[in-house]
């Protein structure tokens, strides 16, 4: 209260701290709209950023390793192709060679069928090549159906 136009004490504390209260405030607003970052701000990035790196890195590390894992499995698809290939043409040389010998053969026909159901006839061989082997396989008294087409 003013008595006689003096001030108190108290009115000349309160006016200061409502003045420091003021600029604490101004301050405060003129840091937000500024911009500023706080050190834990910054912290928070650094850390985020250290995460996307390692986080790219092990995309890239397991990224690598299917792509390794992919060549080496086709390179030995590869490889197994052309083993069966192999195989299936020695089968068909033996078998033939059996056939010369001996035409009719009975320990020949359970070699064959084994030989026909295991190899399949090739999808892209030309359609009138497949009605052929269908007619051989007539012609021989096997079972059509014993050859599956894929």
């Amino acid at each position: 209260m003013v008595s006689n136009g003096n001030i108190s004490a108290g009115e000349i504390g309160g006016i200061f701290a409502g003045a420091i209260a003021l600029l604490a405030t101004l301050g405060h607003g003129i840091k937000w709209l500024l911009g500023f970052t706080s050190a834990q701000q910054t912290g928070r990035q650094l850390k985020l950023d250290q995460w996307h790196r390692e986080l790219t890195d092990r995309e890239n590390k397991i990224e690598a390793e299917e792509v390794a894992y992919r060549v080496r499995i086709e390179g030995r698809l590869i490889e197994l192709e052309g083993e069966q290939g192999k195989l299936l043409a020695i089968c068909h040389q033996l078998a033939a060679a059996v056939r010369t010998l001996d035409p009719g053969s009975s320990a020949l026909r359970p070699y064959d069928e084994m030989l026909r159901s295991a190899f399949r006839i090739d999808p892209s061989l030309p359609p009138e090549m497949i009605a052929e082997l269908h007619e051989i396989d007539r012609a021989d008294g096997s079972a059509g159906e014993k050859r599956r087409v894929k």
